[in-house]
């Protein structure tokens, strides 16, 4: 058996070069065929995702307003504030919006994507009845930015 300071450096570099070029540990165990990918935590901006001031601005008045705490609250009969309210919609805002986002992170890519869009819905995706309080239990909320593709007469915004 010749050891491997004897091999020529030619026989040497064919040995290496057919290190790379074996196939039988790089094949695929599945082919899933053509497939697209794209960073969640990446908005991406109708307008193009370059590295503009506008982004930077967007991203500036994103962040600034998800800074705001937003609550669910009691008022009197004059509109002044009596107390913040225990509910599941106040944790959504505060705590967890859905399974994916936190509720500061939910504000942020609202306030992106309305800057973006102009227009943005926020959903509940998950309710539950209140038979207590006669309403609805918001447990989870999402953005839709899908409202553009209604009627004129049926946008809201």
């Amino acid at each position: 058996m010749v050891t491997e300071m004897e091999m020529s450096l030619g026989a040497r570099l064919k040995h290496a070069w057919n290190v790379f070029t074996a196939n039988e540990f790089v094949k695929p165990r599945w082919d899933i065929g053509p497939s697209y990918h794209y960073r969640p935590d990446r908005p991406i901006f109708s307008r193009g995702n370059e590295r503009s001031i506008i982004t930077s601005v967007y991203n500036r008045i994103a962040l600034d307003v998800a800074a705001i705490t937003i609550q669910h609250v009691r008022l009197d009969d004059e509109g002044r504030f009596t107390s913040v309210m225990n509910t599941s919609l106040n944790s959504c805002l505060s705590l967890e919006a859905n399974l994916d986002q936190t509720g500061r992170a939910f504000i942020q890519d609202i306030v992106q994507s309305m800057l973006d869009e102009g227009c943005v819905s926020i959903v509940p995706v998950d309710t539950d009845d209140d038979p207590e309080e006669g309403s609805w239990k918001i447990e989870a909320l999402r953005r839709d930015v899908g409202s553009h593709r209604l009627e004129p007469s049926a946008r809201r915004c």
